[in-house]
């Protein structure tokens, strides 16, 4: 089975972007032949040699070709097409807990993955953090921590604790929530910091990854991969190959709504010009119009374009997304019986590190 994926919302390492909050990564298994009559049928009359959202978003004619196009995707073709997508400033949160505050519970034999009390520990963070300070104070947390995963400076790392530390005096009620990351000043170093994989805050690879967990479940067949050669994963292509290699041992894990089935089955993994395939350009309509949609439904505002786009059922394609709620503790979260840390061990344990030259 051949998968095309394409992907909107790419900014690398700076997940902060407001002009892009967020990434949409689409993805479908239509034959040549099938998405040639599709497309035909609802942008045959449009000259270009290639159909892109951002163009085609751009009128509302063919904003409304857009939302018939959805609509009859998931009116007819259920399991053919999905989005997966995520709020980036979140995952920056997200990040901020795997990369500073898991490392240094782990070293004091607390289990952070245990029941999600990760992913309840970013929703905390991400939404207490503004109340108890302010929106820019929490921005400024997550400016200083991103230039610290990215250039790992003795003064980056200083600029990150001076800030936080200056936050926690002057703001006694941020304590509820900081208290769980001032630990990690004294036990992670900035050495251990050094160690961590180059490029750990680019998101395509986790998105594709999840993408290619529902396409697993689904087919016992091998999965041929078409990726938009523009894309963001091309990069980390040494560690994708690692991680959906055939080889992979049996084993099976629950976790984000997908059961997943080691080996992933994936054979091959081309990355391609969209203008080539027709089902990457379908690829790129879903990413950009599901972005578009998901960023208007967080700022709770509506358009047109975005309310055609909801009445279409935009919604029913979207199979999974990294997105902030209220929702703390393992009963809220449906995660009383699940442990990621044996999902994160058994990747990390099949994967070998490249030497990069400096």
């Amino acid at each position: 089975m051949k998968i095309f994926l394409d992907e909107t919302g790419h900014t690398g390492e700076n997940l902060l972007n407001k002009a892009q909050p967020i990434f949409v990564l689409a993805s479908n298994n239509f034959e040549s032949a099938e998405i040639g009559a599709i497309l035909g049928d609802f942008f045959g009359t449009i000259k270009a040699d290639e159909l892109k959202h951002s163009s085609l978003a751009r009128k509302s004619s063919g904003q409304e070709r857009i939302a018939l196009l959805i609509e009859y995707l998931q009116k007819n073709c259920q399991g053919r097409a999905i989005s997966v997508a995520g709020h980036k400033e979140y995952i920056a949160t997200a990040m901020m807990v795997e990369w500073l505050i898991e490392p240094a519970m782990s070293k004091c034999g607390y289990n952070l993955y245990a029941q999600g009390a990760n992913i309840g520990l970013a929703n905390l963070i991400f939404l207490g953090l503004p109340v108890c300070t302010s929106p820019s104070i929490k921005e400024g947390i997550l400016d200083r921590f991103e230039k610290l995963m990215r250039i790992r400076s003795s003064k980056c790392f200083d600029n990150f604790w001076d800030y936080v530390n200056g936050i926690y005096r002057h703001f006694p009620d941020s304590h509820v929530i900081l208290d769980f990351l001032m630990p990690s000043q004294k036990i992670l170093s900035l050495q251990d910091i050094i160690k961590y994989p180059k490029g750990i805050m680019e998101i395509g690879l986790t998105m594709a990854y999840n993408s290619i967990g529902f396409w697993s479940s689904k087919t016992p067949a091998s999965l041929e991969i078409i990726h938009d050669n523009s894309s963001s994963m091309a990069r980390v292509q040494w560690l994708w190959d690692q991680i959906v290699s055939p080889d992979v041992e049996e084993r099976n894990f629950y976790y984000s709504g997908i059961n997943w089935q080691f080996p992933l089955k994936v054979s091959y993994t081309e990355f391609a010009d969209s203008k080539d395939f027709h089902q990457l350009q379908l690829s790129d309509i879903i990413a950009g119009s599901t972005s578009k949609w998901l960023e208007y439904k967080w700022r709770e505002e509506q358009n047109p374009y975005t309310k055609q786009l909801e009445d279409a059922g935009i919604q029913n394609l979207l199979h999974w997304k990294i997105w902030p709620s209220q929702e703390f503790t393992p009963q809220e979260l449906g995660t009383e019986d699940i442990d990621f840390n044996q999902h994160v061990e058994f990747l990390a344990s099949k994967i070998k590190m490249p030497h990069f030259p400096n």
